[in-house]
């Protein structure tokens, strides 16, 4: 069964069925998104700790327009 053929079944279904799908879909689309950018968040930040005397972006243009 393809995608189009799933979606089309979908639509002959009650709308409450549907919301509960639609519901569990971006849940879990959400959780992916979230621990992906936990673990990217997490991984930069324990990896990186010996460069923190870089200069914000903010102090540089603050020095540009001095």
């Amino acid at each position: 069964m393809g995608l189009l053929e799933y979606i089309e079944r979908m639509r002959e279904k009650p709308e409450a069925s549907r919301r509960r799908v639609a519901i569990f879909v971006t849940s879990l689309i959400m959780a992916v998104v979230v621990a992906f950018w936990l673990t990217l968040t997490f991984a930069t930040n324990s990896g990186f700790k010996e460069k923190n005397n870089i200069a914000s972006p903010f102090a540089v243009i603050k020095d540009v327009f001095k």
